[in-house]
């Protein structure tokens, strides 16, 4: 009956698996192949050499009981194959380059299971816990070690501008009248809140100025100190309660606010109110911002009227290189007001110059007193 041969993986003198590798088994001392079987009878002969598998293992095979060598990495090692048994290493042929250099070495590295048993590692976390045979230190990993602190780090917010985003701060300052800030802890924010932002104005002593805008020329008795004030906002929206019922943003312009101007022998066609050295100054004029308004109302004062004296209001938007209508008056009104007209497109523009014209009948001479026009959405 033949014995198996049984021989741990191959290796190489890196400990890496021969795999794939042939290794041939010889009678002793000499080249000749010996007879091999892959079955215990002896009655299936088996190729010599013999290939390893993807492991570094032979397959099963068998020979008959004695001593035979097998080569590998160049070397001749002897193998004991018993009647029945399986084969070890009982000696050495020559020096091992794995260091293995006695009979004992040989036999001690054919038996070591780590060659054929993957031997799973047993559950071991415990050694390396603190109180284990083998902890692992914060400083032997890199961690920070037991009971470390950090220094103070400021918290950034960041705050927008209309969706502008300023620079970060880690201070955030509350700042203004009705303006308070209070911490909620529970929800772990801060509440801002702002109360009353608008005070409100009484109804008929504090007209608010920021609704209506009333110029004159530079130098009249109107606004020569440069302020705006009830009294010379018109009558007709005077208090805070009126304007609020008609909430529009007006704008109320005078073209003409003196103690008259006098249009000798005023033409048909009309004449402009002009001051200072020779008539140069016109002074019935005015500029604005026109975009906004959608009507336009007028009010005149005419003296020594005639059937054929009136006053003219128009408009340029090429800075009074040409002039169009926005309305006539009317001839013969000592007083003229007129009610809310819509404004011609052509009027909505952000650079609209104004003017008044005096007209008559080429003989009287008629006196403008005053002349305001006022734009805004009734």
């Amino acid at each position: 009956m033949a014995g198996l041969i049984q021989l741990a993986p191959f290796e190489d003198a890196n400990r890496k698996l021969l795999t794939n590798t042939a290794i041939p088994f010889y009678l002793p001392g000499t080249s000749t192949l010996a007879a091999l079987f892959s079955d215990a009878a002896g009655t299936t002969p088996t190729p010599n050499p013999v290939t390893t598998d993807d492991f570094g293992n032979l397959p099963a095979v068998y020979a008959d009981p004695g001593l035979y060598e097998y080569e590998v990495r160049g070397l001749r090692l002897l193998v004991e194959v018993p009647g029945g048994g399986s084969g070890t290493h009982p000696s050495l042929a020559d020096h091992d380059t794995l260091g293995l250099t006695t009979q004992a070495e040989l036999d001690a590295h054919a038996a070591d299971a780590s060659h054929t048993n993957a031997r799973t590692p047993t559950a071991h976390a415990a050694s390396h816990a603190n109180a284990g045979s083998d902890p692992v230190t914060p400083t032997a990993i890199g961690a920070a070690t037991e009971g470390h602190t950090h220094p103070a780090q400021a918290a950034y917010t960041t705050v927008q501008d209309e969706g502008v985003a300023l620079t970060q701060r880690a201070v955030l300052d509350i700042k203004g009248p009705n303006v308070a800030a209070t911490d909620d802890a529970t929800n772990a924010k801060t509440v801002v809140t702002v109360s009353d932002p608008v005070p409100a104005h009484e109804a008929a002593a504090d007209p608010h100025p920021g609704y209506r805008l009333e110029s004159a020329p530079i130098g009249t008795t109107d606004l020569a100190d440069g302020s705006v004030t009830a009294a010379k906002v018109a009558a007709d929206v005077a208090t805070q309660a009126e304007l609020d019922a008609e909430k529009v943003l007006r704008t109320h312009v005078t073209l003409w606010a003196a103690v008259g101007y006098v249009a000798t022998n005023a033409p048909a066609g009309g004449v402009e109110p002009t001051a200072g050295i020779g008539g140069s100054d016109w002074v019935g004029r005015a500029r604005m911002d026109a975009r906004r308004a959608t009507h336009f109302r007028t009010w005149h004062v005419l003296t020594a009227a005639v059937a054929a004296n009136g006053v003219r209001f128009e408009y340029s938007t090429d800075v009074g290189a040409t002039w169009n209508t926005l309305l006539d008056a009317g001839a013969g009104n000592a007083v003229g007001r007129s009610p809310w007209t819509e404004l011609p497109a052509a009027a909505q523009v952000e650079d609209l110059t104004i003017r008044v014209m005096v007209y008559g009948d080429g003989v009287a001479d008629p006196s403008l007193r005053r002349a305001e026009v006022e734009f805004g959405t009734p």
